[in-house]
């Protein structure tokens, strides 16, 4: 796994990940955008994000909300791909003071030539079972 290359101070977390390198292919994109209704700090103090895809390596990156000047809410995660067959699973956890206490996954396809928005919300109503 490789970590973030860095946090951009402001509203967004911005990170572009090679997902393929197919030489004649279009380059696409999703836009990953995280979000929560729980209060940052007091009820969610960490949000890590796994993005998988089964041809090339797995991208973590993650926000600690307690560090001085970090990100704000939401997250933003530009994910490129030059490959039209490549599947994305999303995987976003949140922390309170160490501890897991959300998870939420999303799936989708790569789609040539276009822009799409994923949206991830870690909604209150979530906790402490599956949504």
């Amino acid at each position: 796994m490789r970590a973030a290359r860095h946090l951009v101070p402001g509203l967004a977390l911005v990170l572009g990940v090679a997902l393929g390198l197919g030489a004649c292919a279009q380059a696409t994109e999703v836009v990953l955008v995280v979000d929560t209704d729980l209060g940052v700090p007091g009820e969610l103090t960490r949000v890590e994000i796994d993005v998988l895809n089964d041809r090339t390596a797995s991208i973590r990156t993650g926000v600690d909300f307690t560090t001085p000047g970090a990100t704000a809410l939401p997250l933003v995660l530009g994910i490129t791909a030059r490959r039209a067959d490549a599947m994305v699973v999303v995987q976003v956890r949140g922390y309170l003071d160490g501890g897991e206490i959300i998870t939420r996954d999303a799936r989708t396809a790569i789609v040539p030539g276009s822009s799409r928005m994923l949206r991830v919300v870690l909604s209150r109503r979530c906790l402490g079972h599956e949504c």
